[in-house]
């Protein structure tokens, strides 16, 4: 098989690829059950407080570690709001590691719709990503959650996990952070980007026509 023919056996095959393509949340990380289960026992306190209360302000951040390296797209959360004055969104960001703790800030990610009621067992909660930060495979990142002006719980993973956390009751993403070892884990999931069919369907019409023109240029 000479080069033109191998390139337009590539171009189809890439085509086909990418027409039987379909989008959709590649998952990089999760700790939940199946079908999104979590701890969602309010009434047992078995989930971490984010938020003011006693005087303080505790941020609350989960280590993970990505299975593949892609572009952070979302983030979802079992959180709920204590139901007491204003359901205020809360603040998430992405972090690099740093010894072990949270380190400098990659990302900031936005509250989707309103925190459900934790009393009543919470909900999971989408929060996107704003800057798309590429994480890499193996290497260890922490989600971060904080709430400025009210009380929110970050429900126990399935089956309450125990591994290690960190935490400030200063009410900054950035730390000072303590660490936490050997408690409860609170249940996330981190999504990468994935291209919308629209996208999809340009790159397979081009790869297409790189096809049928090499494939002229051959017959030619």
């Amino acid at each position: 098989m000479n080069r033109k023919a191998s390139l337009i056996t590539f171009a189809s095959l890439l085509a086909i690829l990418l027409c039987t393509a379909t989008a959709g949340a590649q998952v990089l990380y999760t700790n939940f059950g199946p079908n999104y289960a979590y701890d969602n026992n309010w009434n047992g306190q078995h989930a971490w407080l984010i938020g003011v209360l006693g005087g303080a302000n505790q941020v609350v951040a989960m280590p993970f570690t990505p299975s593949t390296t892609a572009d952070a797209y979302d983030a979802l959360l079992a959180v709920g709001w204590d139901g007491n004055g204003t359901n205020v969104p809360m603040n998430v960001y992405l972090a690099n590691d740093s010894l072990g703790l949270p380190g400098g800030l990659i990302d900031t990610m936005i509250q989707v719709g309103d925190l459900p009621n934790g009393p009543a067992g919470g909900g999971v909660v989408t929060f996107n990503s704003t800057l798309f930060p590429l994480l890499t495979a193996g290497t260890q990142y922490w989600l971060i959650a904080q709430q400025p002006t009210a009380f929110d719980g970050w429900f126990w993973t399935y089956n309450d996990a125990l591994g290690n956390f960190a935490d400030n009751q200063t009410g900054n993403p950035l730390g000072p952070w303590t660490a936490d070892n050997g408690y409860q884990l609170s249940a996330f999931e981190v999504d990468a980007a994935v291209p919308e069919p629209g996208t999809l369907l340009m790159m397979a019409s081009g790869a297409i026509g790189l096809a049928g023109l090499l494939r002229r240029k051959v017959m030619a």
